[in-house]
């Protein structure tokens, strides 16, 4: 049976594997918040949170 391109979890650990695809990481976050979806789920957000956001949605 021939190999697929597929890479399986083994293949992935493996340092060579890693070598060959890079991986970026996100240097920042943004934290936005959908009151409009809170309020319609029924979730009530703390004015923590909403101190924290980046972004608020209305």
């Amino acid at each position: 049976m021939a190999r697929t391109s597929t890479i399986s979890a083994e293949d992935w650990a493996s340092r060579e594997v890693q070598a060959i695809f890079p991986v970026e990481q996100a240097s920042k976050f943004t934290f936005v918040l959908n009151l409009k979806t809170a309020k319609s789920l029924g979730i009530t957000v703390p004015s923590t949170l909403l101190a924290l956001a980046d972004e608020v949605i209305e």
